[in-house]
Formats: structure tokens, sequence, C-alpha cells
């Protein structure tokens, strides 16, 4: 790792220690107003913030400000810093989730790619497992799905379809089926687990079980890791009781050629895991009138995220918004734009010189 101008060894040690253990807390979730009951009611308010607060663990991800610290400020800070570990651990580790509670986002209306019913609500079988299946009524499910991020690699994004469900269980195994059943409404975003594989769901208290009928081919261990953050990050979204899910494959422990998938496992970091921002709005291919509201969902260095809008190969519009540095937060802004087709695209930079890393696109139209 490069040393940052004007650390000391000490403050490097110091900084790095409280980022890796602040990266380990998992904060807890609530899903608020997801549970809209239809599409067609106003935008789902998503608090699905699990694992989207807390310090930035990601080393080299951005700059922290250049200091020169005195001995006497120095030795100050640690013991302040140790008093908050403590203050912390006394609370279970659980700080209080964001208000008023996260990203604002329409409803998707992709159609299942898969044989499932589009109205047909989960049931559950005499051995207690949960058959999924989508739906037009209940609440909205969210599902994670995978994108390629240039120089980063691949990072879960999340879109939300209507369920027909009314129990938080029967919302994680119907995301489940639309996980592998339902092309998202981004062509940039994928699913790593195909439609040909089944994905059957148990839940015993904060422990699901997701037994496969088969494993997904991944090309490599990031994208094999990814595909089970996809499924982990789906299930703990959908019901927020289950903390952590057992992976199998027709009851057998997963032939992973890169991971123990003995156990059952949580989320991983998100900031390891998850895009750095995505769009909310406009949805994609969305039809839509001037002002533009164009709302964003991420994390950056002093929060800083740039937006740009292009018609075909030229840039008509740049700008930029603060969403928040350390965790997960929303940001909106409107633009102006005569009618036609366009692109938006969100990018952000790492705090120490001019690079930025293009994280999302939508196309729309204003009519």
């Amino acid at each position: 790792m490069t040393k940052d101008v004007g650390y000391d060894a000490l403050e490097q040690d110091l900084r790095a220690a409280l980022a890796e253990d602040a990266a380990a807390i998992a904060p807890g979730e609530a899903l608020g107003s997801i549970l809209a009951r239809t599409a067609d009611e106003p935008p789902v308010r998503d608090t699905d913030l699990r694992g989207l607060h807390g310090l930035r663990g990601r080393r080299g991800r951005g700059a922290w400000p250049s200091v020169r610290w005195s001995p006497a400020v120095f030795a100050g800070a640690a013991a302040a810093a140790v008093v908050a570990v403590v203050a912390w651990a006394g609370v279970g580790h659980r700080p209080a989730p964001f208000s008023p509670g996260g990203p604002t986002q329409p409803v998707a209306t992709s159609a299942p790619t898969g044989s499932a019913s589009a109205t047909s609500a989960p049931t559950t079988g005499a051995s207690g497992t949960i058959s999924a299946g989508p739906g037009t009524g209940g609440r909205a499910v969210p599902v994670y799905y995978v994108t390629d991020v240039p120089d980063v690699g691949p990072r879960l994004v999340r879109e939300f379809f209507p369920s027909s469900t009314d129990s938080a269980e029967a919302a994680a195994a119907a995301a489940l089926n639309l996980l592998t059943t339902t092309q998202p409404s981004d062509p940039d975003y994928v699913s790593l687990w195909p439609s040909s594989i089944e994905l059957r769901l148990t839940v015993s208290g904060s422990t699901a079980t997701v037994d496969a009928t088969d494993w997904p081919v991944n090309h490599g261990s990031a994208y094999e890791a990814m595909s089970v953050e996809q499924v982990v990050y789906t299930v703990t979204a959908a019901d927020p009781a289950v903390t952590s899910v057992r992976f199998r494959v027709n009851g057998a422990v997963p032939p992973s050629g890169h991971l123990d998938l003995t156990a059952a496992v949580g989320r991983g970091s998100a900031f390891s895991t998850v895009a750095d921002v995505w769009i909310l709005e406009p949805l994609q291919d969305a039809t839509v009138g001037s002002p533009v509201a164009v709302s964003v969902y991420g994390t950056a260095y002093e929060g800083v995220t740039t937006l740009k809008v292009f018609r075909g190969a030229t840039e008509v519009w740049s700008g930029t918004v603060t969403t928040a540095m350390g965790q997960y937060a929303q940001a909106s802004t409107t633009v102006e734009l005569p009618a036609g087709a366009y692109e938006l695209r969100a990018y952000t930079g790492n705090g120490k010189d001019a690079a930025v890393t293009l994280w999302d696109t939508k196309t729309f139209t204003v009519h």
C-alpha cells in the first residue's frame, strides 16, 4: 500500500486498524416502506441498509486529508478511539439506521423469462420448503444483480419488483425466483444464476438454507464469490430476520473450487461487494418530462458523485450531487432537457487525482 503524504507509521497503523474493525460491523436493517402494495403506488422507500454503514474498509480508495499530528493530539485521539470502541461494543455493534431511511426508487416491471407464472404466489410444502413465484400484488421485493465495473470488477446492484407475497419469508422466496427467472431492466445488470437452476428456500430462525438443483458455472473466484453474495444480499434484504444463508446443492455442500461453503455465510462488506453508486431514477428506458428527476444511491470520497448526460456521443449536461463518505446515502437533482433520447452516467473519483470510475448508466427519453 502506498503511504499517504503526511502520515507517520503509527498513524497509518491506527487508521488501518480502525477501518478494518469498522468494516467488519454489520448494522441492522429495516425494510420500511419497501412493503409498498403495488407498483402503481408512490415510489418504494428502501431501508435495506444492513452492511452499508460504518467507516470505509477498503484501503487505497480515496485519501484522508493530509495532517500532522503532535504527540499530545495523537495521544488524545487514541484515547478517544478506545472510548468509542468500548461504547460501540456496549451497544452490540448495531448503529442506528439512517433517517429518513434510504433511497426512493420506482418498482421495475420486467416480465419473468422463465416458466414461472407472473401471478402465482409462493406456496409452502409439507416439508416447510417455500416454492417462490413472482406476482403483481403484495409487497415490492428487492433483487440483487451483478454489474461488471471497468477496472473494479463485479459488484452488486439492486432492482425492485412487485410480488404477490405478504410475509417476509415468502418475499425472500419470491425474490430468489425473480433472481433466476427475471431479466433486470438494465441490460448492464446480469444474474449469475441461470434460469435452469431452481433455488429452494427454508428458514430456521435467523438462518436461511438455499438448496439449489445445480451450482452456477462462473469464470473465476471473484464471480463465484459474487454469485454467493447475490443470493445472500437478496434473501437478507427481502427477509430482515435472516442474517446468514447456508448453501446446498441437492442437500450436499456445493462443489466450489474456491469457497468453503460448509457453514452458513453472512453478507460481505458492502464496500467491497456493492457498487459505489447506482442510478435510482430515471429508470432504464423510461419516458419522462422535463425537468428530469435524477436520483442516485451510493458512497463516494467526500460524497461527491459526478453526473453527466449524453445525447449520442455529445455531452449536454454535467453536475454533481452529494451522497455520503463512509456510508451510503441518496442524492437527487433535476435537469432541464429538450425532447430527445439521452443517457445518464454516474461517476465517482478517488480523492487522489483526476481519475474517475463509471459505475452506472441509464438511457431514457424526454417527451
